[in-house]
């Protein structure tokens, strides 16, 4: 179960949701899917870039 998206800031090895094993519909077990890298926060000047972009296409 993963949810639609992740709040940043995301750290390595944040957990992201859960993994669950199934056969003909009996569990056989779970893992944790954890984040791989880290994501910050975007800002006001992440925001100015990306409408910059957009603009000149």
């Amino acid at each position: 179960m993963l949810p639609e998206s992740v709040a940043a800031p995301v750290e390595p090895g944040q957990k992201a949701g859960v993994l669950e094993y199934t056969l003909n519909g009996s569990p056989l077990g779970q893992v944790d899917i954890v984040t791989d890298g880290t994501v910050r926060e975007a800002g006001y000047m992440d925001y100015l870039k990306k409408l910059i972009n957009a603009w000149q296409l």
